[in-house]
């Protein structure tokens, strides 16, 4: 996966990912068009008027995204917004808390199978950085633990 963000005035930032285990999911993409679990990562959209930019992807039981957004507004702000934005997705929160540096939400997801996802915003990184991560992964309870 190539992506390719640029700002006003910095050099434009090209990043390229390789996923060496695609290749494992590539008969079932075939099949189905997307692997297990593509279509439970909803499409996130920043507060109004700021750009945000990432990527992601994923297969085999796991999907994550990652974005940044040039911001001073609070992580628990952040959190606030891209939370309910979960909730109209039907995911169910679970727990969470925030800080001045870092916002945790945990999450059940709907439908069949145990889906579960996790949501971090990191305002560690600059004065007017935010970075995002979402993941999901289908988890079975089994003896206890959770397991892929």
């Amino acid at each position: 996966m190539v992506t390719a963000s640029g700002h006003e005035y910095k050099p434009t930032d090209l990043r390229l990912r390789l996923d060496w285990e695609i290749v494992r999911h590539l008969p079932e993409m075939r099949r189905q068009g997307r692997p297990e679990g593509a279509e439970r990562m909803p499409a996130l959209h920043p507060p109004a008027g700021l750009p945000m930019r990432g990527g992601g992807g994923g297969g085999g039981g796991t999907w994550q995204s990652q974005a940044n957004i040039e911001t001073d507004r609070p992580v628990a702000d952040l959190l606030t917004h891209f939370d309910q934005q979960l909730e109209r997705a039907g995911w169910k929160r679970v727990s969470g808390s925030a800080d001045d540096v870092v916002g945790r939400s945990s999450w059940q997801l709907p439908g069949d199978r145990d889906w579960r996802g996790i949501l971090i915003v990191l305002a560690a990184f600059g004065d007017r950085e935010r970075a995002l991560y979402l993941r999901i992964e289908a988890s079975d309870q089994r003896n206890g633990g959770w397991t892929r």
